[in-house]
């Protein structure tokens, strides 16, 4: 990156925020229903920017990534099979039917999530609408095994504190490995339940969270360490919240026109990090956080050199000034001087001296004091003049 010299009595630049988007087409290929393009859009929604969307012409309401198998899994109505597609063109990589897996028939799936030991948990809506109304279930992707289930109402409902949970759409693991449950009912909070081995399990309800303002039907959960994100079904609403559910910021998407949101879910692994969201005609899109931090270099200074000929920085004269807005954390904050967070005790030698600094926030978007004019990063910029004799 080329830095340019600016000389004594400098102007002040201010922030730019710096992250790269290829142009690329992707193509979906969910079996042989669709064979669509999309092209990748630039398109501002509120609080995000679409990069690309794949359309698989499915009626899908769960998504997840998978950073071991790296890949999308999906739950869908209709043929009881959960798929494992390519994020980057809808390619399928593994298929696992489920039309008949052993407790019920129906395998009407609507959330999913991938467990921290690489298994897939999935939640069943209404279920048999008999005996098991709603439930869990833990498969393993490798042979398609079941491993666990959880009843979570109906005559079958294994809870052990008298709790039921009338709607099991959107599911998500805590960071202590509890089960973050949203729901297709506007009245239900969140739910947080723990869960107990078992064909069937026994399970118990840890706490409830009130939902953000913004989410009617938390049909869609995914957590990114500190962070979840909620897909609402009854708006086109999707929050950005705190491990509280506290919302820090929402967006709505903008790779469909007609239709409404069920799954969206984090995308491991990408920088800046990526939030997939998927619409009920299960065209997908993928979008990055918009910063909302800033960085601001001061003013160029003369200062003057003692008579070792440098000037020693003291305190934090000299350093960006970074300011977290909106929640998004701030993380490496770092100059090219000194590969720290301050300037304080450095020695600026005689002549010009130009800095650059820049910070990451916890969504991976990186900002930098810079020249906005050719988008090359520079921070303070000081000539150090002699002592006097």
């Amino acid at each position: 990156m080329k830095k340019s010299i600016i000389y004594l009595f400098a102007f002040f630049f201010g922030a730019s925020t710096m992250f790269a988007q290829e142009n690329l087409d992707k193509r979906n290929s969910l079996g042989s229903i669709s064979e669509t393009f999309s092209q990748i859009k630039s398109e501002n929604s509120k609080g995000a920017t679409l990069l690309y969307d794949i359309d698989l012409d499915a009626f899908i309401i769960g998504i997840d990534y998978d950073s071991i198998r790296e890949g999308i899994w999906l739950a869908r109505e209709g043929d009881g099979v959960i798929y494992l597609v390519d994020k980057d063109d809808g390619a399928i990589m593994q298929e696992i039917p489920l039309a008949d897996n052993g407790i019920i028939t129906d395998a009407m799936y609507e959330g999913i999530s991938v467990l921290p030991n690489g298994n897939i948990l999935l939640s069943d809506l209404n279920g048999d609408n008999t005996i098991i109304e709603n439930y869990l279930i833990e498969i393993n992707p490798d042979d398609s095994t079941i491993v666990n289930y959880w009843p979570t109402e109906g005559t079958m409902n294994t809870s052990t504190d008298g709790s039921s949970i009338t709607s099991t759409v959107g599911i998500a693991i805590s960071e202590t490995g509890t089960v973050i449950i949203g729901s297709g009912n506007s009245g239900d909070p969140i739910y947080e339940i723990s869960l107990t081995p078992g064909l069937p399990g026994t399970w118990e309800t840890v706490t409830t969270h009130e939902k953000p303002a913004c989410i009617d039907k938390a049909m869609g959960i995914d957590r990114h360490g500190d962070y979840y994100v909620i897909s609402d079904y009854g708006s086109e609403n999707i929050s950005v919240t705190d491990t509280n559910f506290t919302e820090i910021f929402s967006f709505i998407p903008t790779h469909y026109s007609i239709g409404f949101n069920f799954g969206a879910c984090f995308i491991e692994g990408t920088t800046p990090l990526q939030i997939a969201v998927h619409c009920v005609f299960g065209r997908i899109g993928f979008y990055v956080i918009n910063p909302c931090s800033s960085i601001t270099c001061i003013e160029n200074q003369e200062v003057m050199a003692d008579e070792t000929n440098y000037y020693t920085v003291n305190g934090t004269e000299f350093d960006a000034q970074i300011i977290d807005t909106c929640g998004m954390g701030i993380t490496n904050i770092s100059n090219d001087f000194k590969s720290m967070e301050t300037l304080d005790g450095v020695l600026l030698p005689i002549g010009e001296t130009t800095i650059m600094w820049s910070f990451t926030d916890d969504f991976g978007n990186t900002q930098e004091c810079s020249c906005p004019s050719i988008f090359s990063a520079l921070g303070l910029h000081r000539r150090i003049f002699p002592s006097a004799e």
